[in-house]
């Protein structure tokens, strides 16, 4: 794998330099054994923040980290995300499309146009998120 570096920073704003593939691997290491907390993870990823999900109240199928923007949210946006579909061991960045509220707007048509789906990389229909975006 290769480095991946950037600065995560704190909700108080403290700076932190970070190794992103330690945080990627961290995040699928705990991904595999069903703990869903997330305080030892960053809220913020240079200048985006960072959500991260392993389920809630059960561990998610679908496990996640997304960057967001401050106007948007996981809920209500578009976003950089990345997916691991535990059945299939297979850890996908994506662009993410909220599903629970339809956003006004989308990525635009040549991302679009010149991308697959997860459902389409996956040739079938997936546990979540099948109509993100491969990159």
């Amino acid at each position: 794998m290769s480095e991946i570096s950037g600065t995560a920073k704190s909700e108080s704003t403290k700076s932190v330099d970070t190794n992103f593939a330690r945080i990627l691997k961290d995040f699928l290491l705990q991904a595999q054994s069903g703990d869903l907390k997330k305080a030892t993870y960053p809220k913020i990823w240079e200048d985006l923040r960072l959500r991260i999900s392993f389920g809630m109240g059960v561990p998610a199928r679908v496990p996640w980290i997304a960057f967001v923007t401050p106007e948007m949210e996981v809920s209500y946006g578009f976003y950089p995300v990345y997916l691991y579909y535990k059945t299939q061991k297979t850890l996908i960045l994506a662009y993410g499309v909220s599903e629970t509220e339809e956003y006004s707007e989308n990525w635009p048509d040549e991302i679009i146009n010149n991308s697959k789906t997860i459902e389409g990389f996956f040739d079938r229909v997936v546990a979540r998120y099948g109509d993100s975006i491969r990159l």
